[in-house]
This record gives C-alpha cells, sequence and structure tokens, in this order.
C-alpha cells in the first residue's frame, strides 16, 4: 500500500500510495503509515496516482499523513494525484490543501 523511495542526492523522500482509499482499507492504510513511522525527511512527496477507490476516509487519511509529516517543519508536496482524489478534492473544494494535486477543468 506504502512505498517508501528515500531522498536521492538532498532530493525530497517520496510516499507512493497504491490500491483503494476508502471506508473499507482506511483502517489497514493506516496501520500500514504507522509501520512507517518514524518518519525523517528534509521534505516530503506524496504520490497518489496509484489510488483507485477514494472517499472522505480515505482524504481524512491523507490529511492525517500530510500533518504528521509536516509536524517535523519539512515541506510536504503531491507529485501527482489519480483521478479519483481530484474528483473528491473538487467535490469538497478542498484543491487547496492539495495544490500540487492539479484539478483539471
Amino acid at each position: 500500500m506504502f512505498t517508501l523511495t528515500p531522498s536521492a542526492f538532498g532530493g525530497p523522500t517520496r510516499i507512493r500510495i497504491d490500491g483503494d482509499l476508502s471506508i473499507y482499507q482506511v483502517s489497514e492504510a493506516r496501520d500500514a503509515f504507522v509501520a512507517l513511522l518514524p518518519l525523517n525527511a528534509d521534505a516530503w512527496q506524496l504520490d497518489l496516482a496509484g489510488i483507485g477507490d477514494f472517499d472522505s476516509a480515505g482524504l481524512q487519511l491523507l490529511l492525517v499523513i500530510q500533518r504528521t509529516l509536516s509536524q517535523g517543519g519539512s515541506p510536504v508536496t503531491v507529485v501527482d494525484a489519480a483521478p479519483a482524489v481530484r474528483e473528491t478534492l473538487a467535490l469538497l473544494r478542498l484543491e487547496s490543501l492539495f495544490p500540487n494535486a492539479r484539478i483539471e477543468d
């Protein structure tokens, strides 16, 4: 579910999330994320391109992940987002929470 790619040449550390992130999988996904802790990096990238089914429970987990990663003062950016993620963010008008997850018109 979570793939952690360490930073290369001083770049950001990337976390890629693959699979569904809905109410049915969010508990398992949370446990998988917690298993990665503690995490330390100068900067983070969230790659959300591999997310399939996505709902508000998945969004809540993404917000927790974003907050957890940024608590150490490291910036967090989104490098890509699956259509389901972009659609949910647009529907809830939360695009500003993940500004690099471009919402297409």
